[in-house]
């Protein structure tokens, strides 16, 4: 016997959003309040303690930081100069200026930048922290046929998100696909 193919104006729009919902329902996306968004500080130790560092890329160094202030615990990007006499590269300007205007649930949410006021010490970048990466959960052999399918199906939906504006992810890796405690 043939199985039936639906077609995708046919998918049953509750199936859709059965695997979204916990991540749309969480409230670890709400935003720190637009005054807050640049908050200038003398260094990063006068508010936030620094718990480890979580990764390095080309453009920053990752650690994973607790507001002292709030007790939440956050991603903290510090942006690594390219060139010594300016303030900050124009690829971090980019980015903030792509993730200040991308509000998804599927895609990380920066909560603010933090100006220091030596310039030379440049900028960070912080963002909502992810407890896991794909990258982890593959090599740990834990994906569920399940999971795979729920990720499958956030990852085309944050995808298509940024394809309607206008918006190519260039470095789309299994270390860059972050997941918080709600997959």
């Amino acid at each position: 016997m043939e199985k039936k193919l639906h077609s995708p104006s046919k998918i049953n729009q509750n199936k859709l959003f059965k695997f979204i919902r916990p991540i749309i329902q969480s409230n670890i996306f709400s935003r720190m309040s637009d005054e807050e968004f640049v908050i200038r500080l003398q260094n990063i130790e006068a508010r936030f303690d620094i718990i480890e560092s979580i990764g390095k890329g080309t453009y920053g160094v990752v650690s994973k930081a607790r507001d002292s202030k709030t007790g939440k615990i956050y991603a903290l990007k510090k942006c690594i100069q390219q060139q010594k006499n300016s303030d900050f590269s124009h690829k971090t300007i980019r980015e903030v200026q792509i993730l200040q205007n991308s509000k998804h649930p599927n895609i990380c949410d920066i909560k603010c930048v933090i100006q220091l006021n030596d310039p030379q010490e440049g900028l960070s970048l912080l963002f909502e922290y992810c407890e896991y990466d794909l990258f982890a959960l593959i090599s740990k052999r834990l994906l569920t046929i399940e999971l795979k399918k729920s990720l499958m199906l956030q990852l085309l939906i944050a995808l298509h998100y940024l394809k309607t504006q206008n918006i190519i992810h260039r470095d789309l890796k299994p270390d860059n696909i972050l997941m918080d405690e709600y997959l």
